[in-house]
């Protein structure tokens, strides 16, 4: 695949400015660069690069299809209800536990998606912020980390 400077351009978008957008806020931050840049572009371009593996659609469970870039270690999400901000996570033991479910039922795992949704606790940190999302490493990485 070809990668020209529209879809250079959402691939960077997504990695750099917002992780978890919709074709709509794409093309917004799209115009910056490119003013002349329409919609159905932009729209060809998520679909090119969504069915070459390169983006990932999500259903964030608010009806609007989100896209973020593939990354090599996969991750799950949480969505805060209130502010619509959204935690990427990694826990090998949330893939262990569902490789022994589908086990147990006959089945090999192929793949999952997994979104929680929930409020923030009463920690006077007042939730996560609709837009920047953030990364929450395992235990696994903070256990390792601790030790370097």
């Amino acid at each position: 695949m070809r990668i020209g400077r529209y879809r250079r351009s959402v691939l960077r978008i997504l990695a750099d400015e917002q992780r978890h957008a919709s074709v709509d806020q794409i093309h917004q931050a799209l115009r910056r660069e490119h003013p002349k840049i329409r919609l159905a572009t932009v729209y060809r371009t998520v679909k090119i690069l969504e069915e070459a593996g390169v983006l990932i659609r999500l259903d964030l469970g608010d009806g609007v299809m989100r896209y973020e870039a593939a990354d090599d270690i996969r991750h799950d999400h949480l969505i805060d209800q209130h502010t619509g901000g959204v935690v990427e996570f990694h826990d090998e033991r949330v893939q262990a536990l569902l490789t022994s479910i589908a086990a147990r039922l006959g089945y090999t795992l192929t793949g999952y998606n997994l979104n929680l949704y929930g409020s923030a606790q009463a920690t006077g940190q007042g939730g996560l912020p609709a837009t920047r999302p953030s990364r929450i490493p395992s235990p696994a990485i903070l256990a390792g980390r601790a030790g370097a």
